[in-house]
C-alpha cells in the first residue's frame, strides 16, 4: 500500500471534514465505479464498519434503473404496435442521450423537478403516455440518483477509515468547504500527497 499521507495527517483531515472546514471530493463516476465493481471481500478489507447497505443501494440502483426502462420500452411495444420499431429505438437513443448527458453535471434538485413534473402532468394525459412519461423518468432519475448518492456514501467510507482513505487517494481531492468550486487556485484539483 502506497502511503499518500500520514495517519496523523490524515486524523487533522478527519477533524477538519468533521467540523466543517474542509470536504474531500470524489467524481461520481468513480464512486459508482468503486461500489459496482469492487468486490465486498476487498471493500471489506479496506474498511472497519460492515458497508454491505452502501453497495446494496448502488447497486440496486444500477440494476433497478434499466429495468424500469425496459417496463417503458415495453409499454410502447404493446400499445403502439409497428409504430414501435420507430419509437423503442428512437426513445432508447433518447434515454442514452440524457443519462450521459447528466451524469458528470446535473444536480438532484432537476433531475427531481423533471421526475415530479411528470408526475404532475399525468393526470392530463392517457393512461399509455403517462405511464411511458413516468416509468421513462423513474428510471432516468434512479440512474442519475447513484451517481449523486455513490460519492456522498465513498466519502463517509474515505473519511472513517484511514486504508480505504490511502488506497483512494489517487481518485480524491480536498478542498476548503468555503470555495465554490473543487480546485486549486491554479485550477488543478487539491494534491493529497505529502
Amino acid at each position: 500500500m502506497n502511503t499518500h499521507l500520514s495517519r496523523q495527517s490524515y486524523a487533522e483531515l478527519q477533524r477538519q471534514v468533521i467540523g466543517g472546514t474542509a470536504h474531500v471530493i470524489v467524481a461520481p463516476a468513480i464512486a459508482r465505479r468503486f461500489f459496482t465493481h469492487t468486490s465486498l471481500a476487498e471493500i471489506q478489507r479496506l474498511v472497519e464498519p460492515p458497508v454491505r447497505w452502501q453497495k446494496s443501494i448502488i447497486l440496486a440502483g444500477r440494476i433497478i434503473a434499466p429495468l424500469i426502462f425496459v417496463g417503458c420500452l415495453l409499454t410502447i411495444a404493446r400499445q403502439t404496435g409497428l409504430l414501435a420499431l420507430l419509437l423503442i429505438p428512437l426513445i432508447s437513443i433518447l434515454w442514452t442521450v440524457i443519462a450521459g448527458l447528466s451524469n458528470p453535471e446535473g444536480t438532484w434538485p432537476a433531475a427531481t423537478a423533471g421526475l415530479g413534473a411528470t408526475f404532475l402532468l399525468m393526470p392530463f394525459l392517457s393512461l399509455t403516455l403517462g405511464a411511458t412519461l413516468v416509468t421513462f423518468s423513474t428510471s432516468l432519475w434512479l440512474h442519475r440518483m447513484t451517481y449523486r448518492l455513490a460519492p456522498r456514501l465513498l466519502i463517509d467510507i474515505v473519511i472513517s477509515s484511514y486504508d480505504a482513505f490511502d488506497e483512494l487517494t489517487p481518485h480524491l481531492s480536498v478542498a476548503p468547504t468555503t470555495w465554490l468550486d473543487d480546485t486549486a487556485s491554479d485550477g488543478s484539483p487539491r494534491d493529497l500527497h505529502v
